[in-house]
C-alpha cells in the first residue's frame, strides 16, 4: 500500500467532488487516482481502489453524486455492500469502465448487475472475472445483456459458468456490438463451445479468450468451423487449453480458410512434435495469421523445425519461448531466417539449451541481406561469453534489428565490453536490455558500464536501455554526465546497481540542464540507510530536470534536439517472457 501513498494527497483533493466524505488513509484503503484531462472546467478521473467491504457504501455514494468518474476498478476480499455500488450505477452516465474482478460476487450481485445493465447508458467495459457466481449467476446476468447497447468489452473469465451459463451468455450477446469476450476457465463443454462458435460466426466479436478450457474434437471442430466464416474475429486466445492430437488436427484443418484471424495464442498447450505437424501444414497455406504464440508448447527441436519450415510472408511475430530448443532447432530457425520470409519479431526466451553455438548460428543468419527480423528476445538462454561476442559482431554489421533482449544470461566482462562497444557505430538498434546478466553471481563491473556510456556518446539510434552496473563511484558519475551531455537521442537508461556509494551527482544534474530528451535515468539514491548524500540539492535538481523532460513528452512539445518519450519495460514493446 505504500506504493500508493504518493497519490493519496491528490485523491484527497477531489474527494468532495467524488462524494467521498470519510477520511481516506493508507491504513484502510489503497487508492490510485489520476486526472485524465481537463475540458470545459470539468475534471474527469479514473479510480482504482483496493479496499475492504466497509468502503462499498462510500463508493456507492460517490458514484451517485459525481459526474466526473470515467473508470472504477474495485478489488476487495469482502462482498457485503456490493449491490449498493451496482445499484448506484443505474443513473450514472459517465462511468464507462467497471472492474469488479475477484470481488466475491454472488448470484444476487449478478442479478443486480443485470438490472443495472438494462438501465445504464454509459458502460462500455465490464470485468467480472474471478467471481464464482456460477451457472445461475451467468443466466441471470444474461437477462440484462440484450438491453445494453454500448457494452464492447465483457470479461467473465473464471466465473464457473459451465455449459448452461456460457450458452445463456452467448445467446444473449447475439446481435450486440461486443468486440471482446473473455470466457476462459469456465468448463464450457461442447454446448458452450457450440454456442460461442455460433456467436463469433455471426457477430462483430474481434477478440475471443477461452484460455484454460478442455477442447475435445467436437468443441475444436465447432470453433474451427466458425473461424472460416467469422466476420470480425482477429484475435483468438487458446492458451493453456487441453487438446488431444485429434482435436489439434481438427482445429488446424480450418486455419487455411481463415480470412481475418491475425493473432493466435496457443501458449502452454502440450503440442509436442506430433502436434506441430498438422499446425505447420496449416500455416503453410494460411494467409491471415501475423502473430503466433507457441511458448511452452513442448515442441522440442523436431517441432520447431516443422514450424520453421512453415514460415511465410504473412507471419511477422513468433514466440517460441520455453520449448527446449537446442542447436538443431536453432539451425532450422537460422535456415528459415535466411530465406525471404516476413518474420520481424522472434522470442526465444527460456530455452536454456540454446547456448553459444546456437546463438552464433542465428547471428550468422541475421547478417543475411534477406533477413527482415527487427526484434529478438533471448533472455534466460545461457548464451555465454561466445554468444555475446557473436551478438557484438552482429551489431557491428548493422542488421535491421531494432530491439534486442538478452537479460538474465551469463557472460564475461570482456565479452560485454565488446558487445556494448559495438553500439558506438550501430545505427539500427533502438531498444536494448542486458540487465541481470548473471546466474547466481554478478558478472558485470564498472568497466562494462563505462564502455557503454562511452559508446552512447556517438550512438544516435538507441532510445531505451536496461542494463546492470557495478557500484556507484565518482568515475561512473563522471561517465554518466559526459554521456548525458553528448547524447540527445536516449530517453531511458535504467541501470541496476549492484552496490551503492554515497557521492555527489552534481555533474549529472549539470549535464541534464541542456539535455531535453532523457526522461528516465537511474541515479544514486538520495539516501543510504539514514545517511544523506553529500549533495542532496543536486539529486533533487536532477529529478526535477527529468520530470521536466517527461512533461515535454506529455504536452507533445518537441524540444529542438529531440523528443521526450515515455517508456515502460513491461509494455509489449519490451516484453519480458
Amino acid at each position: 500500500m505504500e506504493a500508493f501513498s504518493a497519490d493519496l494527497a491528490h485523491f484527497a483533493a477531489v474527494i468532495v467532488d467524488l462524494g467521498l466524505k470519510a477520511p481516506l488513509t493508507v491504513a484502510n484503503a489503497a487508492v490510485h487516482a489520476k486526472q485524465q484531462r481537463e475540458s470545459q472546467d470539468t475534471l474527469e478521473f479514473a479510480v482504482e481502489i483496493a479496499t475492504s467491504g466497509e468502503w462499498w457504501p462510500i463508493l456507492a455514494n460517490a458514484v451517485r453524486k459525481t459526474h466526473a468518474l470515467l473508470s472504477l476498478k474495485v478489488c476487495t476480499g469482502q462482498r457485503e455492500g456490493a449491490i449498493e455500488l451496482i445499484e448506484a450505477l443505474h443513473a450514472n452516465n459517465t462511468v464507462a469502465t467497471l472492474g469488479m474482478c475477484g470481488s466475491l460476487l454472488t448470484v444476487d450481485d449478478a442479478r443486480a448487475m443485470a438490472t443495472m445493465l438494462a438501465r445504464n447508458n454509459s458502460l462500455t467495459t465490464l470485468n467480472l472475472s474471478h467471481n464464482s457466481f456460477g451457472a445461475e449467476g451467468g443466466m441471470v446476468l444474461a437477462a440484462g445483456l440484450p438491453l445494453t447497447d454500448k457494452l464492447r468489452h465483457l470479461d467473465l473469465t473464471s466465473t464457473k459458468l459451465g455449459p448452461d451459463g456460457s450458452v445463456a451468455i452467448a445467446k444473449a450477446l447475439r446481435g450486440k456490438s461486443l468486440s471482446y469476450l473473455g470466457l476462459g476457465n469456465n468448463q464450457l463443454g461442447v454446448a458452450g463451445f457450440e454456442a460461442v462458435s455460433a456467436l463469433i460466426a455471426a457477430s462483430p466479436v474481434e477478440h475471443l479468450n477461452v484460455m484454460c478450457e478442455p477442447l475435445d474434437v467436437p468443441s475444436a471442430s465447432a470453433l474451427a468451423a466458425a473461424l472460416a466464416t467469422a466476420p470480425a474475429l482477429s484475435n483468438l486466445d487458446l492458451s493453456q487449453c487441453e487438446l488431444s492430437l485429434a482435436a489439434i488436427a481438427a482445429f488446424s484443418a480450418a486455419l487455411p480458410d481463415t480470412r481475418l484471424l491475425s493473432r493466435l495464442c496457443l501458449r502452454g498447450i502440450d503440442l509436442g512434435p506430433r502436434g506441430a505437424l498438422p499446425l505447420a501444414a496449416a500455416l503453410k497455406q494460411n494467409t491471415s495469421i501475423q502473430s503466433l504464440d507457441l511458448s511452452g508448447c513442448c515442441l522440442g527441436n523436431e517441432g520447431v523445425a516443422s514450424i520453421a519450415g512453415a514460415f511465410n510472408c504473412t507471419l511477422t511475430e513468433l514466440n517460441l519461448s520455453m520449448n527446449m530448443i537446442s542447436f538443431d532447432g536453432a539451425a532450422a530457425l537460422a535456415k528459415a531466417l535466411k530465406g525471404r520470409v516476413g518474420l520481424q519479431d522472434l522470442t526465444l526466451c527460456g530455452n536454456n539449451q540454446l547456448q553459444s553455438k546456437s546463438v552464433a548460428r542465428l547471428c550468422k543468419a541475421l547478417k543475411s541481406p534477406d533477413s527482415s527480423l527487427l526484434s529478438l528476445r533471448m533472455s534466460r538462454c545461457d548464451i555465454g561469453a561466445s554468444g555475446v561476442l557473436a551478438l557484438a559482431e552482429l551489431l557491428a554489421a548493422n542488421p535491421p534489428l531494432t530491439l534486442l533482449d538478452i537479460h538474465n544470461n551469463r557472460a564475461t566482462d570482456e565479452s560485454l565490453v565488446a558487445f556494448v562497444s559495438a553500439l558506438a557505430t550501430n545505427t539500427s538498434l533502438t531498444t536494448l536490455n542486458y540487465s541481470c546478466v548473471e546466474h547466481g553471481w554478478r558478472m558485470q563491473h564498472n568497466d562494462v558500464t563505462i564502455a557503454l556510456l562511452d559508446a552512447l556518446k556517438t550512438n544516435t539510434a538507441l532510445t531505451e536501455i536496461w542494463a546492470s552496473s557495478g557500484s556507484i563511484c565518482p568515475a561512473l558519475v563522471t561517465a554518466l554526465a559526459e554521456m548525458v551531455a553528448h547524447n540527445h537521442t536516449l530517453t531511458r537508461l535504467t541501470l541496476e546497481y549492484s552496490l551503492t556509494m554515497v557521492c555527489s551527482i552534481k555533474p549529472i544534474a549539470d549535464a541534464l540542464e541542456t539535455n531535453t530528451t532523457l526522461t528516465h535515468l537511474s541515479i544514486p539514491p538520495a539516501w543510504r540507510g539514514q545517511e544523506a548524500v553529500d549533495d542532496p540539492e543536486s539529486h533533487t535538481r536532477a529529478e526535477a530536470l527529468l520530470a521536466r523532460n517527461r512533461t515535454y513528452g506529455m504536452a507533445d512539445t518537441k524540444p529542438a534536439r529531440g523528443i521526450a518519450l515515455e517508456g515502460d519495460a513491461e509494455t509489449k514493446r519490451f516484453r519480458f517472457d
